[in-house]
């Protein structure tokens, strides 16, 4: 196969006339990200399916996979390849299934009608079977003509037509110093290769091509890594679209305007303009997506849609209760990405929070949260609360109670551990953990007593008075040894816990405070399948509980705690939660997933 060095990409290339005024801009590449790369599979050979997928999906990455259509579920050059079922599951699952000739033959040799038979055969075939009209095409041997680039260009958002190599030459360091390099420059890269253990090109030993993707992955808030398809085009209408922008007092129109066929070209861009309150946008009657990133808002819109409407997100009364936030869990809840790994921004002193740890010690006061001691610790809910420190403008309070390597269950977590378990004769012989589980070793004691004192002490001489808002929540690696028993363990705890707190206040609506809580990441050497299963089934079942994925996230060397990327990531999509939830009046911010 012949290799080439140089990135490039054949798109309709027009000047981009988007405002005079420089707040307002589309972004180079999707989410505002300083790169592209996608990663392109040739031959659709079946570890293509066996290996490549199932380590694209533990990272939540999609790709490329140019099959040759008549050697779908048979081989090709003694090399086995996927199945038309397998094809159709990857298409599902939204990794780009895409044509590379009928028989593989070369394009630059064909014209006419055998031309037209080598591509369109494989079109239709690729269709019928997944349901997916392939947008791009893979040229056979990497050989065209004018004519092959012109018949197979019509109705796709691009060809390939240059890319690099990074089969069995390419090291870890080299694919490394690529993608580092693709960032540096803003340029969109496109990685091509063939077989994985067996076949033309084959790496060999995949290792190092599985580490390059957990390299690339946790490089996602600066790179943006989406099949071939997708980039092509967002590269296409970036250049193409151009932006009439309208200001009047209360809200921003933008009219866009693209020549590009609408039924080819259908990907959101994403437009950045500076704010720092929040705002609502609306396109054809529907709202778009919105969301912060540094002190950029940033709206995914299509560009051959109809005009866009920027207007203020309606912000809550001045002068209302006071929000007050629980947090609860075990160690990854307690906190265990180090002071010295937390970014600067992230550690500056809060304005508006007034916090208590009632695991342990309850006063019913509340002080200051510092991060002073660089061998301390921070969990997830240290970014929720920089964030709402940031975004409620007010005095807010967060009440936090968590130990780590703790379980619902009594035993699991080892019969001389606190439990959080909420089991009514147990909740009545035992009492509030206090340090030491000779004198009491319930924490859902601690929680809801805490707050209590908290309430008694503090909130119910406010002034202004005070809202209990959410109740935020990560734990379950503790139980993988009573999976069984975490389904009705974890919905009587809930329940408890809301019961509580709707007594104590004499509110009933409190009986269904927002609950958000997080999954255990499937990389984590605790992980119970049961224990989500169960989790997920509460989500479904009791009123107002909300479960959020971490299925994909990243741990730390332990392989049981988020570091510190992961750590303020899930801080935010908690936030982000709050949002969605109407709980906080802002935009969401940006993540780093997609």
């Amino acid at each position: 196969m012949k290799r080439i060095s140089k990135l490039s990409f054949i798109i309709s290339i027009m000047s981009v006339t988007v405002s005079a005024q420089t707040d307002i801009r589309v972004a180079r590449y999707w989410g505002d990200r300083a790169a592209a790369v996608s990663y392109t599979f040739d031959d659709g050979l079946a570890e293509h399916y066996t290996k490549v997928y199932p380590q694209l999906k533990r990272r939540g990455l999609k790709a490329t996979f140019a099959v040759i259509g008549n050697r779908v579920g048979d081989e090709w050059k003694g090399t086995p390849c996927m199945t038309w079922e397998q094809l159709k599951e990857m298409a599902a699952d939204g990794q780009e299934v895409t044509n590379h000739g009928w028989s593989h033959s070369a394009v630059n040799r064909l014209t006419g009608e055998a031309l037209r038979h080598e591509v369109q055969r494989c079109d239709t075939a690729i269709y019928e079977h997944t349901g997916v009209m392939p947008r791009t095409f893979v040229y056979p041997g990497n050989r065209k003509t004018p004519e092959a680039l012109a018949l197979c260009s019509q109705g796709r958002t691009g060809t390939r037509t240059e890319q690099v190599s990074i089969g069995s030459k390419r090291d870890s360091t080299w694919l490394r110093r690529w993608v580092d390099g693709l960032v540096s420059s803003g340029s969109w890269g496109v990685g091509m290769t063939h077989g994985i253990t067996c076949g033309y090109d084959s790496l060999g030993d995949p290792t190092r091509f599985w580490k390059h993707l957990d390299h690339v992955s946790r490089r996602r808030d600066s790179l943006w890594i989406a099949p071939l398809a997708d980039v092509a085009a967002y590269v296409a209408e970036r250049d193409n679209v151009k932006l009439k922008i309208n200001r009047r007092k209360d809200k921003t129109v933008i009219k866009p305007r693209m020549s590009l066929d609408k039924a080819v070209y259908s990907q959101p861009l994403t437009l950045v303009m500076t704010s720092d309150k929040p705002l609502v946008a609306v396109q054809d009657g529907r709202q778009l997506y919105v969301r912060r990133r540094g002190k950029s808002l940033m709206i995914d819109f299509l560009p051959g849609g109809g005009n866009i409407e920027i207007s203020p997100m309606e912000s809550c009364e001045a002068g209302g209760a006071a929000p007050v936030f629980l947090t609860a869990g075990q160690s990854n809840t307690d906190g265990r990405a180090y002071v010295s790994d937390m970014p600067e921004r992230l550690r500056k002193k809060y304005n508006h929070l007034h916090f208590a740890n009632v695991t342990t010690r309850r006063t019913g006061h509340f002080g200051d949260r510092t991060f002073n001691d660089r061998k301390g610790r921070w969990a997830y809910c240290d970014v929720v609360n920089r964030l709402l420190d940031g975004t409620l403008g007010c005095d807010f309070y967060s009440i936090k109670a968590s130990v780590g390597g703790t379980s619902i269950d009594t035993v699991a977590g080892g019969p001389k551990r606190p439990s959080w378990y909420a089991g009514e004769g147990w909740l009545a012989a035992n009492k509030a953990y206090d340090g030491d589980v000779a004198t009491g070793r319930s924490l859902t004691k601690s929680l809801t007593e805490g707050f209590a004192m908290c309430v008694d002490s503090t909130l119910v001489s406010l002034p202004q008075g005070y809202d209990v808002k959410a109740i935020m929540w990560h734990q379950g690696e503790s139980d993988r040894h009573a999976a069984a028993d975490y389904y009705k363990n974890f919905k009587d705890m809930i329940c408890y816990i809301r019961e509580f707190i709707s007594l104590k206040t004499g509110r009933a609506e409190y009986l269904n405070i927002p609950f958000i809580f997080g999954t255990v990441p499937h990389a984590s050497r605790q992980y119970s399948a049961g224990v989500e299963k169960a989790q997920r089934r509460v989500a479904a079942e009791l009123p107002d509980v909300y479960c959020i994925d971490l299925s994909k996230a990243w741990l730390g060397r332990d392989n049981l705690h988020f570091a510190a990327d992961w750590t303020e990531r899930i801080g935010r999509m908690m936030f982000n939660e709050l949002v969605r939830l109407g709980v906080v009046r802002d935009n969401e911010v940006d993540t780093g997933m997609y």
